[in-house]
């Protein structure tokens, strides 16, 4: 569904986090605190979850103490819990009404492909990289007319072109029409 939101998180016995319960109800949350105060552990739970078999493997996902580590994602349609414990893990996708969903990881995989990205990767690239990465999982198209007032003529799009193709095509380092223009004037 293009509606999910976060509605309830509920963490406990994950990296950092003894016990966490987030009641967002689809509103914007803020996550603040001291350092070590488990910050990442909430990106990570979240990440981890919503990513399900495609996330990477965590070194210690169960807090320290603790026999088991659990994750539950209420997004309104669907509910996406994971479970750690000694034994691996295990992946549970409902419906909003509790039924089963019939192939968890092919959804998941299709929902974080078109909504999400890994905060990690994201904060160490580079910021025209940040860039198209938000417009693709945006959906936001070629801001042609943008770029015109900016370059002071326009470059139009290309048939089908995403925003980040057309960014990258006009404005990327050593390859875009822009850069090349302004290398070759000297």
């Amino acid at each position: 569904s293009s509606n999910l939101k976060l509605m309830n998180l509920s963490v406990s016995g994950f990296m950092r986090i003894n016990a966490l319960e987030v009641d967002a109800q689809g509103n914007h949350i803020v996550i603040s605190g001291g350092n070590a105060a488990g910050k990442t552990s909430v990106l990570e739970a979240l990440f981890a979850t919503i990513a399900g078999g495609s996330a990477p493997k965590l070194a210690k996902p169960v807090r320290e103490g603790a026999k088991k580590a659990e994750v539950k994602v209420d997004l309104g349609d669907m509910i996406v819990a994971k479970t750690w414990t000694a034994s691996g893990t295990r992946l549970i996708v409902t419906a909003a009404d509790g039924s089963p969903v019939a192939n968890p990881q092919a959804l998941l995989d299709k929902l974080f492909g078109r909504f999400a990205l890994d905060p990690m990767a994201f904060l160490e690239s580079r910021p025209q990289d940040q860039l198209a990465e938000v417009l693709s999982i945006a959906a936001i198209a070629p801001p042609v007319a943008k770029v015109a007032q900016i370059a002071g003529r326009e470059i139009p799009a290309k048939t089908g072109e995403t925003a980040a193709d057309y960014m990258m095509r006009v404005c990327g380092d050593n390859t875009g029409e822009l850069y090349l223009e302004r290398r070759d004037a000297g």
